[in-house]
């Protein structure tokens, strides 16, 4: 049976969903997580942001959090596990390009995909990655909103009312796709970390604070 805070949690939900409008996402990283209440998930918090829209943190080192998105799109057929990026990807839009006219996909410069090889590898739908079960970046613009960037996972036949009543800790798939998306992440950091272009490292400074 649900438990009470569960039913509560799934009540001050919808009340959000009446009153707050579109879900305003944290960052991938941030030092500011959302407020919870208490839990016995001592590993993370968990947020009941809307109805269909479950937040999890995971502390890291140095007060650092990783916040990872489930969005329950019913009508799509999945849950799309996402997690927030902002407008720092907006440089690898300008090594993007048609490999020629009309293709319908874009590639990425070789200079780009040797200076950035982690997002290279994420960077769009790949061909060997159509159903999206392993992390990919692009935009997306949730609920009409302007478009930013997200680094996201896609779970098919996945229980997402198993998730928000009871704990992380009883879905083993979504143990898996958090830890993904973080090591995914963490790599796309370092990637920025490492390059000399002062843009993308002045952007993830102002959005994660690191």
């Amino acid at each position: 049976m649900i438990t009470k805070d569960r039913m509560d949690a799934i009540e001050e939900a919808q009340r959000a969903e009446r009153e707050d409008g579109p879900v305003k996402f944290l960052p991938a990283f941030t030092k500011h997580p959302a407020k919870y209440s208490p839990m016995k998930e001592s590993y993370c918090a968990t947020r009941l942001v809307r109805p269909r829209v479950f937040e999890v943190t995971l502390p890291l080192d140095d007060g650092l959090y990783f916040i990872v998105y489930f969005n329950f799109l019913e009508q799509n057929g999945y849950t799309q596990a996402t997690c927030y990026w902002g407008n720092i990807f907006d440089f690898a839009q300008r090594a993007a390009a048609e490999p020629y006219p009309g293709a319908g996909y874009v590639m990425l410069s070789k200079p780009f995909c040797k200076k950035y090889p982690h997002v290279a590898a994420v960077y769009g739908m790949h061909e060997d990655n159509q159903d999206c079960t392993k992390p990919y970046l692009t935009t997306i613009g949730w609920e009409h909103q302007l478009k930013e960037w997200f680094l996201s996972v896609r779970l098919y036949n996945f229980d997402y009312v198993k998730l928000i009543t009871y704990s992380p800790l009883d879905c083993p798939e979504v143990i898996e796709v958090i830890d993904a998306l973080k090591k995914t992440s963490l790599a796309m950091v370092r990637d920025i970390q490492r390059s000399d272009a002062k843009q993308p490292k002045q952007l993830m400074n102002e959005l994660f604070g690191m």
